[in-house]
């Protein structure tokens, strides 16, 4: 079943219709309610492909429920596979996400947990506070950050890969 289509009005603009989660058609509309439309097909065509994208993401321009989803929910739907790349996570990437998630999102640091807030609410100033947060941790050692950057020679010599003299 398709999810939308972009038709031409006889003004010369394009309108987007599509199929809503419960299966009805509907026009895209303005925060005003009234009809969107688009200059170029173009435009129209790009409008659907991200509200389909939305859509399966589970936020729609109606949904005001979604302004209050915190950041921790969402990691969690995320990790759990609601996704926009089909197929699940390898395990090892889902590890390594949830490890990162835990030590730096999901715990207060500094006083300050960043994944209990709303994500529509978090500021560039809510950003800025939580990595200065995560800077002072890390500089005080007071509570180690579980990051590990390992340079590239030094781990191939660990789990026993010859490298040569040059690094290559």
């Amino acid at each position: 079943m398709k999810f939308g289509s972009v038709r031409k009005l006889n003004s010369g603009k394009y309108q987007v219709r599509y199929i809503d989660k419960n299966g009805i058609r509907r026009t895209a509309r303005t925060k005003d309610d009234r009809a969107l439309t688009f200059s170029t097909k173009r435009e129209a065509n790009t409008y659907l492909l991200h509200l389909e994208s939305d859509m399966k993401r589970g936020y729609t321009d109606g949904d005001q429920s979604k302004g209050s989803e915190l950041l921790r929910d969402r990691i969690e739907q995320y990790l759990s596979g609601a996704r926009l790349t089909p197929g699940e996570l390898r395990e090892s990437t889902k590890k390594l996400y949830r490890g990162l998630a835990d030590d730096l999102l999901l715990r207060p640091i500094d006083g300050f947990c960043i994944g209990d807030m709303p994500i529509k609410a978090i500021t560039k100033a809510d950003v800025r506070r939580w990595h200065f947060a995560c800077e002072k941790m890390k500089r005080s050692g007071s509570r180690e950050l579980k990051i590990r950057v390992e340079d590239a020679r030094l781990w191939a010599q660990k789990n026993g890969v010859e490298v040569k003299a040059t690094g290559k």
